[in-house]
């Protein structure tokens, strides 16, 4: 797909915990929108949907509120197994260009996708976008540093290279619902 062109990886100080890569355009525009991310720990890899700068949580924003069961519906199909969770943080800006992370909630999907329970989960997840000036918001699915491991060495990483593939290509309704309102 044309949106994925490009990457950027961040940059890896001796005082960071995590690497990342974040695929969009090739231009640092992807940041205006939602986009794919992955970041590497001690603990594992988590794949994510990112929506973070003021440009793509406004089209989250305006997306929900046009087509909430759009984004219900797409968030039941995602068949990415146990360790899928949706987080939401508050961003506090403390100077220019920086920002503090305010974790407000975690969400395991397949509580979403339960018919007693679920659509509490989803009023909770509507009201936080509507009542958080500026959240963070993404859709995460870990792969623990056991399964990173496994897939690593069953075939010289394609199986981990694949499962990350696969991730991506399942999030991709999501990226374009909340980039295209599609």
């Amino acid at each position: 797909h044309p949106f994925y062109e490009g990457y950027d990886v961040g940059t890896l100080r001796l005082t960071d915990d995590h690497a990342w890569v974040a695929f969009g355009p090739k231009d640092s525009s992807y940041r205006q929108y939602a986009h794919p991310t992955l970041t590497v720990d001690a603990n594992g890899i988590e794949v994510f949907v990112n929506v973070e700068l003021k440009a793509a949580v406004e089209k989250l924003k305006a997306r929900v509120a046009e087509n909430w069961q759009g984004f219900q519906a797409i968030i039941g199909r995602l068949d990415l197994g146990e360790d899928l969770y949706i987080q939401i943080a508050e961003r506090r800006q403390r100077q220019a260009s920086i920002y503090d992370y305010h974790p407000v909630a975690r969400i395991q999907v397949p509580y979403l996708k339960d018919a007693s329970v679920g659509e509490h989960g989803f009023r909770y997840l509507r009201t936080l976008l509507e009542q958080i000036p500026l959240p963070y918001v993404t859709v995460r699915k870990r792969l623990d540093r056991l399964r990173v491991r496994m897939l690593s060495e069953k075939d010289q990483g394609q199986s981990l290279i694949a499962e990350v593939v696969r991730t991506i290509k399942a999030f991709h309704p999501l990226t374009t619902y909340i980039n295209d309102g599609k």
